[in-house]
């Protein structure tokens, strides 16, 4: 969750299965997503394919940005929720407030 910022989402390419709060959702192209600040969330690519979304940070939030650039340096096989705890810690970015939706998950 960002405590300071309200996230949006678009969804481009693929289906997502997004949480928010208490509520599961699919997400497939042109969805749009609003996640107040404060609010707990998560989403998972649940397609055959690759997904892609447009995400923004109102407001902007140099914290998170720092997140996905150090998370993007990583090789791919130190990537993973461990990695994505450890940075969203240091960087201030998010707070992690519980596990990322499991694979099997359904809305």
């Amino acid at each position: 969750m960002h405590p300071d910022q309200d996230e949006l989402i678009y969804t481009l390419e693929g289906l997502y299965l997004v949480r928010l709060g208490d509520t599961r959702f699919e997400g497939p192209p042109g969805s749009f997503v609003f996640i107040p600040r404060g609010t707990a969330h998560t989403w998972r690519n649940v397609g055959a394919t690759p997904a892609r979304f447009f995400a923004a940070m109102i407001p902007a939030s140099p914290e998170f940005e720092q997140f996905f650039v150090r998370y993007a340096e990583l090789p791919p096989h130190e990537r993973g929720v461990a990695a994505f705890v450890r940075l969203a810690d240091e960087t201030q970015g998010a707070n992690v407030v519980g596990p990322p939706l499991a694979p099997t998950s359904s809305p």
